[in-house]
């Protein structure tokens, strides 16, 4: 009867697998284009434990500008927060604190300059980023412009804002940038091919300089000292190792040009959005598969992805 029974676990498992089933729950800051071009912003909740995941829409919450694509964003998992820093038109990042598991604003606020690669840390409960300076020039159209700081929020008033570090090298907004539990340090991007890494006091700026064949558009720790999981801007899957030569690995080329991205750190799921739809890939097994649900939204609408584990 125990062999009976073990046998059952095993094949249960391995239809678990096949079939792609994780738990997964994914939460995404989504647009909505309603009349003539008018946008505005819910919370998509979505199923990707399968390829046959659903996504759920809340109503609309507040009305944007007739922008989309990547959004800086960091994910509170503590209370279900995302931080959602859309720029403005006049050189400054309006915030949004989100309730994505009870979709409604809890506050909004405005920073001077742009803000992107933001994190969350949970160790200390703050919010990191990188903030370029707005343009001094008198044209309110223009670009933020200027020497990128490295900087501290307070979730509760991410206005009142603490520089760590200065002239730090020029960062790529579209990067997904990662805090490492492990060594306390923050990962960033350029438009180059290098990776950069720098201490939560601001300390030790480091560049790593790696054999990617195309510069990184995302990384993201895993708990495993020095070792990484990414996706460059062919969104190619790459495994990252900085224990001894920095490293890169292909793992899996997903269809479509690259949107966003998120890692689960406690269930070693990636997920890539491109203009394709949605996939998942799993580190561990590398069972990949196409949420397929998702492909009949536009993709490059689902922005501030995030793992809510």
């Amino acid at each position: 009867m125990k062999v009976a029974t073990l046998g059952l676990v095993i094949v249960v498992l391995s239809l678990y697998l096949i079939c792609g089933g994780s738990g997964a729950t994914l939460y995404s800051v989504y647009y909505r284009v309603i009349g003539n071009g008018n946008f505005y912003v819910e919370v998509a909740s979505i199923d990707a434990s399968s390829a046959n995941g659903t996504v759920h829409f809340s109503s609309g919450m507040f009305n944007v500008f007739a922008s989309y694509g990547y959004i800086p964003s960091a994910y509170n998992n503590r209370l279900g927060f995302i931080y959602w820093a859309y720029p403005d038109n006049y050189g400054r990042s309006i915030v949004y604190e989100i309730n994505v598991k009870s979709p409604s604003v809890i506050s909004k606020t405005t920073v001077p300059g742009s803000l992107y690669n933001l994190v969350y840390d949970g160790q200390d409960n703050k919010v990191y980023g990188i903030l370029s300076p707005p343009s001094p020039l008198t044209d309110a159209d223009l670009p933020a412009a200027g020497t990128p700081s490295f900087i501290q929020m307070s979730p509760a008033n991410v206005s009142n804002y603490k520089t760590l570090a200065s002239n730090l090298p020029t960062s790529q907004s579209t990067f997904i940038a990662d805090v490492s539990p492990i060594t306390h340090d923050y990962y960033f991007g350029t438009g180059n091919k290098d990776l950069y890494s720098i201490k939560l006091t601001g300390s030790g700026l480091t560049t790593h300089h790696l054999n990617c064949s195309t510069r990184l558009v995302a990384i993201f720790n895993t708990k495993e000292r020095g070792l990484f999981y990414g996706v460059d801007a062919s969104s190619r899957i790459v495994s990252v190792d900085l224990r001894s030569t920095p490293t890169c690995h292909n793992l899996y080329t997903v269809p479509g040009s690259y949107y966003t991205s998120a890692f689960d750190y406690n269930g070693s799921e990636l997920a890539v959005v491109t203009q394709s739809g949605l996939f998942i890939y799993n580190t561990h097994t590398k069972h990949f598969y196409e949420v397929k649900n998702v492909a009949k939204y536009t993709p490059e609408y689902f922005t501030a992805l995030h793992f809510a584990s």
